[in-house]
């Protein structure tokens, strides 16, 4: 995560640059605001007690979570971040926690998993309320998700799910589905016309008068709709990079350059979390693609011998070339290398690979993690 200054050169308020900030303005999200302002007076008279909303990751699920709960309720929802937490246990202890706040506390170690269940079991049974799993598809869902409904099932606490992927339901017995996903909502990605209007309302409330430009803004929206998955939250990172990069530089106003270095910054950042829990040699990996040609990419028996090449120049011992695919899957998944496949002019075909980001983003995210 990117630190801004309280007086960098472009920024006029660092902290609208926050994506959770609740003082932005919903934009474009009439027809859902209805739909959930009806989804949680019917969770708030007790016709619903548990409501499953999903969409892609940063269309504002969350925020409109946290705006027409604190709208409709009359008290604060009990709300856990799943993503912030490792594992099921982990998000139990928290919830257990977060629901007896002035009761004994549960450690974060040393517990049974039976034995945290049974404390969450007891402490939504006497609970009440709304409790919010913000980012549940992060965590495994069962026996968690299975001790939260039969808890709540004679007590007075409902329940609401966000999750990024609506698949994760699927995941779910059908039992567990048909009460967890009693209510479902689904929130739609922004379309980039509306990507450029909220980036726009941020730049408004953080940056200085005159400092980012309708053609830098442009390039923003362009960047978050073509290689940051549309994610709004992205975006604003994205926006909080070319601030500190503008600064670095010493800039009083955003230049095209800025925006290109900067959305180099954060997909690296992405590139660097991936790899700290990875085998080092998706890192290998990584710059064996570094040195080739996206115009003429490799097929796997080339790219096998350049990583090989690395490995030779680490003094480490290579793996497979099986396991070196494996490799290439992992980082194809998260979007990093993309692949293109091929008629032999028999049956059969074959694959080429390339980097599905810019060089220079995987240059910075290789030298981090060197170091």
């Amino acid at each position: 995560m990117v630190t801004l200054a309280d007086d960098n050169a472009v920024l006029a308020a660092p902290g609208a640059l926050t994506p959770s900030n609740d003082e932005t303005t919903i934009v474009d999200r009439e027809s859902v605001l209805r739909e959930y302002r009806t989804a949680a007076r019917s969770l708030r008279e007790g016709d619903v007690s548990h409501l499953f909303v999903s969409g892609p990751r940063g269309s504002g699920k969350s925020l409109l979570t946290r705006r027409v709960l604190a709208e409709q309720l009359d008290e604060d929802p009990t709300v856990v971040a799943c993503d912030e937490y490792g594992s099921n246990y982990d998000v139990a202890v928290a919830l257990a926690n977060a629901l007896d706040p002035t009761g004994e506390q549960l450690s974060e170690t040393g517990h049974a998993e039976e034995t945290v269940l049974a404390t969450l079991e007891d402490r939504l049974g006497s609970a009440s309320g709304v409790v919010v799993l913000d980012d549940v598809a992060t965590i495994d869902l069962e026996p968690f998700l299975s001790t939260v409904v039969d808890a709540t099932a004679d007590a007075d606490v409902r329940t609401v799910c966000v999750a990024d992927d609506r698949s994760v339901r699927n995941e779910l017995s059908t039992p567990l589905r048909r009460r967890l996903c009693e209510r479902e909502l689904y929130v739609g990605a922004y379309d980039r016309p509306t990507v450029r209007q909220i980036l726009a309302t941020r730049v408004e409330a953080a940056f200085y008068e005159g400092a980012v430009t309708p053609e830098v803004l442009d390039r923003c929206a362009e960047l978050v709709d073509s290689s940051l998955g549309g994610d709004v939250g992205r975006g604003i990172r994205l926006l909080a990079f070319v601030a500190f990069v503008a600064d670095e530089d010493g800039a009083t106003r955003v230049s095209l350059d800025h925006v290109s270095r900067a959305h180099d910054r954060l997909v690296s950042q992405q590139i660097q979390s991936h790899l700290a829990d990875a085998s080092p040699h998706r890192a290998r990996c990584l710059r064996a693609l570094l040195g080739t040609s996206r115009d003429d990419p490799p097929r796997i028996g080339p790219l096998y011998e350049t990583y090989r090449e690395h490995c030779e120049a680490d003094g480490v011992e290579p793996i497979s070339e099986r396991g070196l695919h494996d490799h290439l899957r992992s980082l194809r998944e998260t979007g990093f290398v993309a692949v293109t496949s091929h008629r032999t002019g028999e049956p059969g075909h074959y694959y080429r690979y390339h980097l599905a980001v810019e060089p220079a983003a995987v240059r910075l995210a290789l030298a981090a993690s060197d170091e």
